[in-house]
C-alpha cells in the first residue's frame, strides 16, 4: 500500500482524516492535532494509507526534541522514540482497519529509521489497539495509569442518578440544592467568548494543585483551542451576583461523546456551594441528556472522586515497538512493579470495576 507523509495538518482536508476518528477519538481530531501542531519541541508528521474514498490508516507521529514530553520512567530517551498519537489527552487508539494495521505499522517503521529513532511508542494506548499491534510484532508494554468515564447517561439528572445508592442520592441532591440557593447565574457558551475571562482562573486551579503553569502557558493551549476547535468546545459557566466569572469548565464534543478538559475558578468569590461538582459533573450531565450524548471523559486525575460521581475506571497503556520489527509477534510486560502500584493507588474503586474490562494484559 502506498503510504503519505504530511508535515502539517493543513494539507490533509478535515473531511479526509475524521472518517477514522471516532467518538472516542476526540484527541486524534483533525480539530484536536491542529491545536497542538505549533509545538516547538515536537516536530509532527502525518501518515496516511489511502483507501477508494478515505483513509484505510493514518497517524500522527511526533519526533520529540527536547524533554518536554513527559515520558515513561523506563522508555528510552527521547531522541530515540518517535511518539505515535495524539501527544496530549488520556486516549489513543490505533487508527486502521484490520487490513490495513501491518501497513501504517510499517510505514511508521520506516519513518521513525529515517529520522534516527529505534522505537515507536504509544503512550495512553487502549488494550484493544494493543492487541491489534501484538498480532504483527513484539510490543513492549506497560501500565501507564487509570482514567475514568461516565456512560449511559440517559434522557434525564434523575437517570444519571438512579445508578447511585439511595444516600448518595440524597447527598448529590443536597450539594445541588446549595448551589441554586448560592445566586449564581450559570450558562453554557463557545471558548472563544471567555477564553479572557477563563484563563486566570484556569491558572489559580492548577496553581492550587501544584502546577507551575503560568498565564502565557495557559494561553498557548487555550488559543489554539479557541481557535481550531472552538465549534466543539461547550464552557460550563457561573457567575456571581455581581456578575463575575467564579467557575468554568472547558469541555468538547465529539460525536456522542463529551470531553471535560480543564476547570478553573476564582477561589476567593466562591462560598462553599459544591461549585467543582456543579459545573464539572451536574450541568455536563444535564447538557448530555438534552443532547442524548452517552459518554462522559473524565480523565486520570482524581479516580477516587470521579469513582464516587458514577465514573468508571480503565487502563491506559504504554506500548513500545522495534524498529524493524524485532522479535516474535506478542506482548512483553515492561514494569510488573508499575502495574502493581497503580493497581494499589485506586485500590478504593477497584470494586466497582470490572476485572475483565480493568486488567487486560492477560485477557
Amino acid at each position: 500500500m502506498t503510504m503519505q507523509v504530511h508535515g502539517s495538518l493543513r494539507e490533509i482536508p478535515e473531511s479526509s482524516w475524521n472518517p477514522l476518528v471516532l467518538a472516542t477519538d476526540f484527541y486524534q481530531s483533525h480539530q484536536w492535532l491542529l491545536t497542538q501542531e505549533a509545538a516547538d519541541w515536537a516536530s509532527a508528521s502525518y501518515l496516511s494509507i489511502p483507501g477508494a474514498d478515505t483513509p484505510t490508516a493514518q497517524a500522527v507521529a511526533y519526533a520529540l526534541t527536547t524533554c518536554r514530553y513527559a515520558l515513561p520512567h523506563w522508555s528510552p530517551n527521547e531522541q530515540d522514540v518517535l511518539l505515535v498519537g495524539g501527544r496530549t489527552g488520556y486516549h489513543n487508539r490505533l487508527l486502521a482497519q484490520p487490513h490495513a494495521c501491518r501497513s501504517i505499522l510499517e510505514g511508521l517503521s520506516e519513518h521513525a529509521a529515517s529520522q534516527g529513532r529505534c522505537w515507536l511508542l504509544f503512550d495512553h494506548f487502549d488494550h484493544r489497539s494493543v492487541a491489534a499491534v501484538a498480532g504483527h510484532t513484539e510490543v513492549r508494554v506497560a501500565l501507564r495509569g487509570t482514567a475514568a468515564k461516565v456512560r449511559g447517561i440517559g434522557g434525564s439528572f434523575d437517570d444519571y442518578l438512579a445508578r447511585f445508592s439511595s444516600s448518595r442520592r440524597r447527598r448529590i441532591r443536597a450539594e445541588r440544592r446549595a448551589f441554586s440557593q448560592a445566586g449564581y447565574s450559570c450558562a453554557e457558551g463557545r471558548l472563544a467568548d471567555v477564553l479572557e475571562e477563563a484563563a486566570p482562573l484556569i491558572v489559580a486551579t492548577l496553581a492550587k494543585y501544584g502546577s507551575q503553569v503560568g498565564p502565557a502557558d495557559v494561553a498557548a493551549f487555550l488559543v489554539p483551542q479557541a481557535q481550531f476547535a472552538d465549534a466543539e468546545s461547550v464552557v460550563f459557566t457561573c457567575r456571581d451576583q455581581a456578575g463575575a466569572l467564579v467557575g468554568c469548565s472547558v469541555c468538547f464534543r465529539w460525536g456522542d461523546h463529551l470531553y471535560a478538559r480543564v476547570a478553573g475558578f476564582n477561589y476567593p468569590r466562591l462560598v462553599g456551594a459544591f461549585e467543582y461538582f456543579e459545573l464539572v459533573y451536574y450541568r455536563p450531565v444535564e447538557y448530555m441528556a438534552r443532547h442524548s450524548l452517552s459518554t462522559l471523559h473524565l480523565g486520570k486525575a482524581s479516580i477516587a472522586t470521579k469513582a464516587s460521581r458514577g465514573a468508571e475506571v480503565y487502563p491506559l497503556w504504554s506500548a513500545l515497538v522495534p524498529v524493524g520489527f524485532l522479535g516474535r509477534p506478542g506482548v512483553k510486560l515492561l514494569d510488573p512493579g508499575g502495574d502493581d502500584r497503580i493497581r494499589a493507588s485506586v485500590s478504593s474503586v477497584i470494586d466497582s470495576v470490572p476485572a475483565s474490562t480493568f486488567w487486560i494484559i492477560n485477557d
